[in-house]
Protein backbone atom coordinates (compact mmCIF):
# COMPACT_ATOMS: atom_id res chain seq x y z
CA UNK A 1 0.00 0.00 0.00
CA UNK A 2 1.54 3.34 -1.02
CA UNK A 3 2.03 6.31 1.30
CA UNK A 4 -1.00 8.24 0.02
CA UNK A 5 -3.35 5.29 0.55
CA UNK A 6 -1.91 4.69 4.02
CA UNK A 7 -2.47 8.34 4.90
CA UNK A 8 -6.10 8.23 3.73
CA UNK A 9 -6.63 4.97 5.66
CA UNK A 10 -5.12 6.51 8.82
CA UNK A 11 -7.10 9.73 8.62
CA UNK A 12 -10.33 7.82 7.98
CA UNK A 13 -9.79 5.72 11.12
CA UNK A 14 -9.03 8.86 13.10
CA UNK A 15 -12.32 10.41 11.94
CA UNK A 16 -10.78 13.01 9.63
CA UNK A 17 -12.11 13.76 6.15
CA UNK A 18 -9.33 14.17 3.60
CA UNK A 19 -10.98 16.86 1.44
CA UNK A 20 -12.83 20.11 1.99
CA UNK A 21 -15.17 22.07 -0.25
CA UNK A 22 -13.47 24.84 -2.25
CA UNK A 23 -16.66 26.96 -2.35
CA UNK A 24 -20.25 26.89 -1.14
CA UNK A 25 -22.72 25.54 -3.68
CA UNK A 26 -25.79 27.67 -4.54
CA UNK A 27 -28.69 27.14 -2.08
CA UNK A 28 -26.46 25.00 0.17
CA UNK A 29 -27.00 25.46 3.93
CA UNK A 30 -24.49 27.60 5.76
CA UNK A 31 -21.82 25.52 7.45
CA UNK A 32 -19.97 26.09 10.66
CA UNK A 33 -16.37 27.27 10.35
CA UNK A 34 -14.03 25.79 12.93
CA UNK A 35 -11.05 27.99 13.87
CA UNK A 36 -7.69 26.23 14.01
CA UNK A 37 -6.00 27.53 17.16
CA UNK A 38 -2.92 25.35 16.81
CA UNK A 39 -1.56 26.08 13.35
CA UNK A 40 -1.14 29.80 13.87
CA UNK A 41 2.35 29.68 12.39
CA UNK A 42 1.04 28.36 9.06
CA UNK A 43 -0.65 30.72 6.63
CA UNK A 44 -3.24 28.43 5.09
CA UNK A 45 -5.59 29.35 2.26
CA UNK A 46 -9.17 30.08 3.40
CA UNK A 47 -11.41 27.02 3.29
CA UNK A 48 -14.85 25.95 4.46
CA UNK A 49 -15.07 23.05 6.89
CA UNK A 50 -18.12 20.95 7.58
CA UNK A 51 -19.52 20.72 11.08
CA UNK A 52 -17.16 19.04 13.54
CA UNK A 53 -19.87 16.89 15.07
CA UNK A 54 -20.06 15.06 11.74
CA UNK A 55 -16.34 14.26 11.74
CA UNK A 56 -15.78 13.90 15.50
CA UNK A 57 -12.63 15.98 15.10
CA UNK A 58 -13.12 17.91 18.32
CA UNK A 59 -15.07 17.18 21.49
CA UNK A 60 -18.69 18.29 21.37
CA UNK A 61 -18.17 19.58 24.94
CA UNK A 62 -14.52 20.68 24.85
CA UNK A 63 -12.60 21.92 27.86
CA UNK A 64 -10.97 25.37 27.58
CA UNK A 65 -8.41 25.72 24.79
CA UNK A 66 -4.97 24.31 25.51
CA UNK A 67 -1.56 25.66 24.59
CA UNK A 68 0.90 23.31 22.88
CA UNK A 69 4.17 23.59 24.82
CA UNK A 70 7.43 23.92 22.89
CA UNK A 71 9.63 22.96 25.83
CA UNK A 72 9.07 22.12 29.49
CA UNK A 73 10.97 24.52 31.72
CA UNK A 74 9.38 23.45 35.02
CA UNK A 75 8.18 20.05 36.22
CA UNK A 76 4.82 20.43 37.94
CA UNK A 77 2.42 17.71 39.04
CA UNK A 78 1.62 15.27 36.24
CA UNK A 79 0.10 11.88 35.48
CA UNK A 80 1.24 9.14 33.13
CA UNK A 81 -1.00 6.30 31.99
CA UNK A 82 1.05 3.22 31.09
CA UNK A 83 -0.66 0.55 28.97
CA UNK A 84 0.92 -2.83 28.26
CA UNK A 85 -0.54 -3.60 24.83
CA UNK A 86 1.28 -6.82 23.97
CA UNK A 87 4.46 -8.65 24.93
CA UNK A 88 6.60 -6.14 23.04
CA UNK A 89 4.38 -3.03 22.65
CA UNK A 90 3.52 -0.35 25.19
CA UNK A 91 1.84 3.06 25.24
CA UNK A 92 2.79 5.78 27.75
CA UNK A 93 0.33 8.65 27.80
CA UNK A 94 0.65 12.15 29.22
CA UNK A 95 -2.77 12.53 30.83
CA UNK A 96 -4.57 15.40 32.62
CA UNK A 97 -4.78 15.03 36.40
CA UNK A 98 -8.39 16.25 36.41
CA UNK A 99 -9.74 13.82 33.81
CA UNK A 100 -10.45 10.09 33.78
CA UNK A 101 -9.22 7.65 31.14
CA UNK A 102 -12.70 6.97 29.81
CA UNK A 103 -14.11 5.23 26.74
CA UNK A 104 -13.51 8.26 24.46
CA UNK A 105 -9.78 8.20 25.13
CA UNK A 106 -9.70 4.41 24.84
CA UNK A 107 -11.49 4.56 21.47
CA UNK A 108 -9.08 7.20 20.13
CA UNK A 109 -6.02 5.20 21.20
CA UNK A 110 -7.52 2.02 19.71
CA UNK A 111 -8.08 3.88 16.40
CA UNK A 112 -4.45 5.02 16.37
CA UNK A 113 -3.18 1.49 17.03
CA UNK A 114 -5.47 0.08 14.34
CA UNK A 115 -4.20 2.63 11.81
CA UNK A 116 -0.60 1.76 12.74
CA UNK A 117 -1.43 -1.96 12.30
CA UNK A 118 -0.14 -2.82 15.76
CA UNK A 119 -1.30 -6.32 16.56
CA UNK A 120 -2.51 -5.72 20.11
CA UNK A 121 -5.18 -7.19 22.35
CA UNK A 122 -8.63 -5.60 22.55
CA UNK A 123 -8.88 -2.61 24.86
CA UNK A 124 -10.87 -4.48 27.52
CA UNK A 125 -7.84 -6.70 28.18
CA UNK A 126 -5.19 -3.96 28.31
CA UNK A 127 -3.12 -3.85 31.49
CA UNK A 128 -3.21 -0.22 32.64
CA UNK A 129 -1.00 1.37 35.31
CA UNK A 130 -0.99 4.94 36.55
CA UNK A 131 1.92 7.05 37.77
CA UNK A 132 1.26 10.35 39.58
CA UNK A 133 3.94 12.90 40.36
CA UNK A 134 4.90 14.10 42.89
CA UNK A 135 5.34 10.94 44.94
CA UNK A 136 4.82 11.11 48.71
CA UNK A 137 7.75 12.96 50.24
CA UNK A 138 8.40 14.99 47.09
CA UNK A 139 6.85 18.14 45.70
CA UNK A 140 6.70 19.86 42.35
CA UNK A 141 9.68 22.05 43.28
CA UNK A 142 12.04 19.08 43.41
CA UNK A 143 14.76 18.79 40.77
CA UNK A 144 13.30 17.59 37.47
CA UNK A 145 15.72 14.65 37.49
CA UNK A 146 13.96 13.31 40.59
CA UNK A 147 10.82 12.85 38.50
CA UNK A 148 12.78 11.21 35.66
CA UNK A 149 14.40 8.72 38.05
CA UNK A 150 11.04 7.97 39.71
CA UNK A 151 9.37 7.34 36.34
CA UNK A 152 12.20 5.05 35.19
CA UNK A 153 11.97 3.07 38.43
CA UNK A 154 8.20 2.73 38.11
CA UNK A 155 8.44 1.55 34.50
CA UNK A 156 11.22 -0.94 35.23
CA UNK A 157 9.85 -2.55 38.38
CA UNK A 158 6.08 -2.14 38.03
CA UNK A 159 5.64 -2.37 34.25
CA UNK A 160 8.53 -4.67 33.21
CA UNK A 161 9.73 -1.96 30.84
CA UNK A 162 12.88 -3.79 29.69
CA UNK A 163 10.90 -6.36 27.67
CA UNK A 164 9.16 -3.79 25.42
CA UNK A 165 10.62 -2.85 22.04
CA UNK A 166 8.00 -0.59 20.41
CA UNK A 167 6.67 2.22 22.59
CA UNK A 168 4.13 4.94 21.86
CA UNK A 169 4.81 8.18 23.75
CA UNK A 170 1.86 10.55 23.50
CA UNK A 171 2.17 13.95 25.13
CA UNK A 172 5.06 16.28 26.12
CA UNK A 173 5.44 14.94 29.65
CA UNK A 174 5.68 11.29 28.58
CA UNK A 175 8.37 12.23 26.04
CA UNK A 176 10.33 14.35 28.50
CA UNK A 177 10.17 11.85 31.37
CA UNK A 178 10.88 8.67 29.40
CA UNK A 179 13.49 9.90 26.92
CA UNK A 180 14.97 12.72 29.05
CA UNK A 181 15.90 14.65 25.90
CA UNK A 182 16.88 18.28 25.53
CA UNK A 183 15.45 20.67 22.96
CA UNK A 184 11.95 21.63 21.89
CA UNK A 185 9.17 19.10 21.44
CA UNK A 186 8.96 19.95 17.75
CA UNK A 187 12.39 18.33 17.43
CA UNK A 188 11.34 15.25 19.40
CA UNK A 189 8.08 14.35 17.64
CA UNK A 190 8.44 11.37 15.32
CA UNK A 191 10.37 8.11 15.72
CA UNK A 192 13.30 7.99 18.13
CA UNK A 193 15.70 5.08 18.71
CA UNK A 194 17.18 4.83 22.20
CA UNK A 195 18.79 1.90 24.05
CA UNK A 196 17.55 -0.61 21.47
CA UNK A 197 13.94 0.53 21.74
CA UNK A 198 11.86 2.27 19.08
CA UNK A 199 9.69 5.16 20.30
CA UNK A 200 6.94 6.93 18.35
CA UNK A 201 6.36 10.40 19.85
CA UNK A 202 3.44 12.74 19.22
CA UNK A 203 0.77 14.89 20.83
CA UNK A 204 -1.27 13.70 23.80
CA UNK A 205 -4.70 12.15 23.31
CA UNK A 206 -6.17 15.19 25.06
CA UNK A 207 -4.49 17.53 22.56
CA UNK A 208 -5.73 15.40 19.65
CA UNK A 209 -9.30 15.45 20.94
CA UNK A 210 -9.32 19.22 21.32
CA UNK A 211 -7.44 20.27 18.19
CA UNK A 212 -8.11 18.64 14.82
CA UNK A 213 -4.74 19.84 13.54
CA UNK A 214 -2.98 17.74 16.17
CA UNK A 215 -4.66 14.61 14.82
CA UNK A 216 -3.54 15.42 11.30
CA UNK A 217 0.03 16.24 12.32
CA UNK A 218 0.18 13.03 14.37
CA UNK A 219 0.10 11.14 11.05
CA UNK A 220 3.49 12.64 10.16
CA UNK A 221 4.89 11.73 13.57
CA UNK A 222 3.55 8.18 13.84
CA UNK A 223 3.32 6.80 10.30
CA UNK A 224 6.92 5.48 10.29
CA UNK A 225 5.77 3.06 13.01
CA UNK A 226 3.22 1.37 10.76
CA UNK A 227 4.15 -2.27 11.07
CA UNK A 228 4.17 -2.80 7.30
CA UNK A 229 7.24 -0.54 7.29
CA UNK A 230 9.15 -2.27 10.08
Amino acid sequence: MNHSCLKIHYLKNMGIQTWFARFILPHAPMQQVVPDHHASHVQAAPQTRIQTNQLHLVDENPVPAIEIPKKLTHIAAFRLIVIELSKTQMAILDFPLIRSFDSKFTALLAAILFALKWNVASSDSWEINQFDWPLPGFDSNNNSQDAVFAVKGFLKHRCHFDQYQHILLLGPMSIQQVLNLDGSFDDQYGVVMQDGKQYACSYSLDQMRQLASCKMEAWLHLSPMIFDHI
